[in-house]
């Protein structure tokens, strides 16, 4: 009996404590990181957490357990964020009559050195510039864009007679950063550097035939963290346990305070702008959170209009993470959205059909 009681309070114990997490992850939309950090590292394992919560749910019902309701109400809310993450079929909108069609698309190419396939960058970036070409998009923005001599800019991307960088150089004489290609007149461009960081936006005015529009290419802030490394140092236990977990920590913490600065200066350049502003590229933050939260308020999301099954577009966690987002004004119609699992770089491309009133 006293056994029974023992393993009844634990299990209640493990329910609370799986719960606390979810609770935690909610409020990593809520609280800025500035303030409190905490629900910030919860927020970006959600769907681990959900997905424990679930679990215990059903093994909660199995043992007929009074503590249902643990899992239950901690997973009820969850219910509100599945828009972010997996849709079940995909919505199909036809076209507009009177309005300016747009595809466009959002890649983080990984320097071209990050294919799945042991490929040389030359070979890799062949094989992204072919990918993009039978995607056809009208605007590419590519973050993560590496170049060793960029007179090659014209001859590459022939197809696009409009661009704009801008790249910093490496040790090694090549450059990288962000770039953006138009088929239609870019009016107007500019960056928005970052206080201590090679992470930045780009935006340009770009003429559509009835319009003008703003695009944002972002990059914002990322963990800097060696996944593998941490692996191996987590799998050792002890000191290096406690080392790496302290080190893990910080860094988030540290990505996460950034972001937030990041994000509030591009927004403040957005409301600056009489134009209607596009944001996409690689956020580097899930939809649980703080950053996320408040770049797409008054935005339409265009996976949660027109997304397919799963979201995640950072292929090393795949389907766990989605980090890179096209974000349009309300009164645009998003007709398609896809995320082609190519194997070319550790981020997936995101390309989205756009409706655009004039």
């Amino acid at each position: 009996m006293k056994r029974f009681f023992l393993i009844s309070i634990s299990f209640r114990l493990v329910l609370l404590v799986a719960a606390s997490a979810l609770f935690l992850s909610y409020l990593s939309l809520f609280v800025n990181p500035v303030r409190f950090s905490l629900p910030a590292f919860f927020g970006l394992f959600f769907i681990p957490i959900a997905g424990l919560n679930l679990l215990l749910l059903v093994l909660a019902l199995l043992r007929r357990s009074r503590s249902v309701l643990i899992p239950l109400v901690a997973l009820m809310p969850s219910l509100l964020f599945l828009d972010s993450y997996v849709h079940l079929g995909q919505q199909q909108v036809d076209e507009i009559v009177g309005t300016q069609p747009l595809r466009l698309m959002t890649y983080n190419v990984g320097r071209f050195a990050a294919a799945k396939d042991p490929l040389t960058r030359r070979e890799c970036q062949q094989r992204i510039l072919d990918d993009i070409r039978q995607s056809d998009p009208d605007v590419v923005c590519l973050q993560e864009f590496y170049i060793s001599d960029t007179s090659r800019l014209n001859t590459i991307l022939g197809d696009y007679p409009y661009k704009y960088k801008h790249l910093f150089r490496l040790k090694n004489g090549a450059w990288f950063g962000n770039l953006t290609v138009s088929r239609y007149p870019i009016l107007d461009r500019g960056r928005i550097s970052f206080k201590g960081s090679t992470n930045l936006s780009i935006w340009s005015d770009i003429q559509l035939a009835t319009q003008v529009v703003r695009v944002y290419n972002c990059h914002l802030e990322s963990f800097n963290i060696s996944f593998t490394s941490m692996i191996q140092k987590l799998g050792g236990g002890g000191d290096d346990f406690s080392e790496e977990l302290g080190h893990l920590q910080s860094k988030m913490t540290q990505s996460n305070l950034r972001r937030v600065e990041q994000v509030n200066v591009v927004l403040q350049h957005i409301g600056q702008s009489s134009y209607p502003a596009l944001v996409c590229g690689d956020l580097n933050d899930t939809p649980m959170s703080y950053t996320y939260w408040h770049l797409s308020r008054g935005r339409k999301d265009t996976f949660e209009k027109a997304g397919e099954y799963l979201s995640g577009t950072y292929a090393a966690f795949w389907p766990l993470l989605r980090i890179d987002y096209v974000l349009v004004p309300e009164n645009f119609y998003v007709l398609h959205h896809r995320t082609p699992r190519l194997p070319w770089s550790d981020h997936y491309p995101v390309i989205t059909d756009l409706s655009i009133y004039p």
